[in-house]
């Protein structure tokens, strides 16, 4: 080998000799030092020890975004939303920063209060084909708090679009789109029961009056009835919605006044203005009268509330309904003899129809009055009339609970799942049921069932919320 060629050959090792002095170096262990420590923090999830090992690092290397998203990632993991932000603009600034860190911004900026921030990152992120899916959770809830229904709407329609065998989301986009396209929701309804039967029973309540609603001709109409069905499924954000379209295109009905000021009322919302208007339209209507008297029960007033339901139901005397909300409002009044009487009334106008049995059972238990004398024939005569009911299995099973039958309360439960496995009442009154006699494991199954089936802010989730804190902290 000439001197030339000796030469370049040394020269051509010039790099790596300098990576391995570099390696042996005092230098590069101070680097190296909070890298490891850093990784071993990460493992045992201390992510306070990561910030701190990562800010070491990167003073030595100022130019590696990355250890500024992981400093960001970190901080906020470690409930420092200051430092996170501080860590994420900078990291921003010249550096193109990972999908999973901006979603974390997102997450950062919401919790700093600065709602606009986080939702102008993510509603950038869904349209990425590699967009964390944590991100359409984010956006979705977000903009469903904040009730930008038609943002919700689009980010599910692309989450969907990412997962579409979620039976759940398959299901929200049916709700969404029952309002602002009904002909349009039918398919995903359908979808989510075939994927997951729980969610059958449901939506074959809505499909139904979506159906219906395609014989009326007055968009109005159309929405209120939808509005109704939402309502009835305690979907009342979505009833809210729907009631708040059918006031725009008939702002002088009074019973779309009212349904909205029901629907505002059940989101703890002040519905004053509506319920005002509504009783300037039309005093004598029977939905006004009793959105009145439901408030004013509400407002811890049932005298007042009395008034108008005896007035419903002489307005309405052929109407089981009033009976029951007379006797409802006379036992908040601490009258229970009185309010039993009602309850029996209403089973005697009409015989034939489950519910007003069901309504005096529930009574009886609710208040342990004439449990099995009263209470459990009643039961068991609304499922004569309606032996498929899930709603007359769940209030049988609560009544032999009263008795003291575990077994037959049991029995009660699981068959109404079996008939609806998305009644989250029945899931949840099992999850009681199981938590009484020691059977943890069931009773968090069903509680979580409950949780997870149950309308956002219905009472079914609020109690199973409360269980679940309490007994699975």
């Amino acid at each position: 080998m000439d001197g030339q060629s000796l030469f370049l050959f040394v020269r051509s090792l010039l790099p790596l000799l300098i990576v391995i002095l570099l390696s042996l170096s005092p230098v590069c262990e101070v680097i190296a030092a909070p890298l490891r420590s850093a990784n071993l923090a990460r493992l045992s999830h201390r992510p306070v020890v990561v910030v701190q090992a990562l800010e070491r690092a990167y003073q030595f290397e100022p130019w590696r975004g990355e250890l500024l998203e992981e400093i960001g990632v970190n901080a906020f993991r470690a409930g420092d939303t200051v430092k996170a932000l501080q860590a994420f603009e900078q990291a921003a600034v010249g550096h193109q920063m990972s999908l999973f860190s901006q979603y974390i911004m997102g997450e950062a900026y919401l919790a700093d209060g600065e709602a606009v921030k986080a939702l102008a990152i993510w509603e950038t992120l869904v349209d990425f084909p590699l967009a964390p899916l944590e991100v359409f959770d984010a956006l979705y809830q977000a903009q469903y708090r904040f009730e930008n229904y038609e943002g919700a709407l689009l980010t599910l329609s692309k989450w969907v679009e990412r997962q579409p065998d979620r039976a759940d989301l398959n299901y929200q986009l049916g709700l969404f789109l029952s309002v602002q396209s009904p002909e349009k929701a039918v398919g995903y309804l359908e979808k989510a029961s075939r994927v997951d039967k729980a969610y059958r029973s449901k939506a074959d309540k809505l499909i139904a009056v979506l159906n219906q609603v395609q014989s009326v001709s007055a968009i109005s109409r159309r929405r209120r009835m939808i509005g109704q069905a939402l309502g009835d499924l305690g979907e009342w954000k979505m009833a809210k919605w729907a009631f708040a379209q059918a006031v725009q295109q008939s702002p002088a009905d009074a019973d779309n006044l009212a349904y909205l000021a029901e629907a505002k009322a059940q989101l703890k919302q002040d519905n004053s203005e509506e319920l005002a208007e509504a009783v300037k339209r039309d005093a004598q209507s029977v939905v006004v009268r009793g959105v009145v008297a439901l408030q004013w029960r509400r407002e811890g007033k049932p005298e007042l509330a009395l008034v108008n339901y005896y007035a419903l139901a002489a307005q309405e005397p052929e109407n089981s309904i009033w009976q029951i909300e007379i006797g409802n409002t006379l036992s908040e009044m601490g009258d229970i003899q009185a309010a039993l009487r009602h309850f029996e009334r209403a089973t005697e106008m009409e015989p034939q129809n489950p519910l007003t049995w069901l309504a005096l059972s529930e009574f009886c238990v609710t208040h342990g009055l004439a449990v099995r004398t009263v209470g459990l024939p009643a039961a068991r005569q609304a499922l004569l009339l309606s032996p498929d009911n899930p709603l007359g299995l769940d209030v049988l099973g609560k009544t032999l609970h009263a008795l003291g039958d575990f077994p037959g309360s049991e029995r009660a439960f699981l068959s109404a799942l079996r008939t609806d496995p998305g009644f989250a009442v029945a899931h949840f009154d099992l999850g009681k049921l199981y938590l009484q006699y020691g059977k943890r494991d069931a009773a968090w199954h069903h509680l979580t069932q409950a949780y997870q089936l149950s309308a956002d802010g219905s009472p079914v989730r609020v109690m199973a919320e409360r269980a679940l804190e309490r007994y699975y902290p």
